[in-house]
């Protein structure tokens, strides 16, 4: 497993306790992130925003000839996803970097599948991270985004403008289509869980 970091922007700091906080509430919504994949032997996977790993962690065991890829922004979040457990013995399997979604650090055509989960609200500005989201995926490779969904307005200080909008999965189902993803479609996962999905073409 390699690790870098960078410097990353986010209007809070989260610590390892938030990790901890992260990786429990949000077990559905990585369910439904896997759940979305149709994958190819050995599928290269990027995580954008992995926090605590635990996405990671599950994407290992369910695909176990899979590589698993992550990028956040916060120094203490790749700390705390490279001392798990199950990421250390599979470390062959995983890199993790210090990296927002608007300056991906892969080669271009590098991934089979890209999720990001509960992080799409924090993309500043949105288009350039999607436009770097499609730069790394292979043709054919999904995007799937998974989205909390907001009860009554969502919070001003969200950077994402797609976010604070009121519309966030159209929004962003928009902004698949116009960075070049087709088949996009918008699955109600559960009660206040959104799946925004998207595949690149072959071509």
């Amino acid at each position: 497993m390699t690790r870098s970091s960078s410097p990353g922007r986010l209007p809070m700091t989260p610590t390892r306790a938030f990790g901890h906080i992260m990786a429990a509430t949000n077990q559905a919504a990585y369910e439904a992130a896997l759940g979305a994949l149709v994958l190819p032997q050995n599928p290269h996977i990027l995580e954008i925003g992995f926090g605590a790993g635990k996405l990671i962690e599950m994407a290992l065991k369910r695909w176990p000839t899979c590589h698993v890829a992550g990028i956040d922004p916060t120094p203490a979040m790749v700390a705390m996803a490279g001392s798990r457990a199950t990421l250390k013995r599979q470390a062959h399997r995983v890199t993790l970097k210090g990296a927002g979604a608007e300056e991906i650090p892969f080669e271009a055509a590098t991934f089979d599948a890209v999720i990001a989960v509960n992080s799409f609200q924090f993309w500043s500005p949105p288009e350039r991270a999607m436009t770097e989201i499609v730069r790394v995926m292979k043709g054919g490779a999904q995007a799937v985004l998974v989205l909390r969904s907001h009860a009554g307005h969502a919070p001003d200080w969200l950077p994402n403008p797609i976010s604070r909008s009121g519309a966030e999965a159209d929004g962003a189902r928009s902004l698949m289509q116009a960075c070049g993803l087709t088949e996009t479609r918008i699955t109600q996962a559960a009660r206040s869980i959104e799946v925004v999905s998207g595949r690149k073409g072959e071509g």
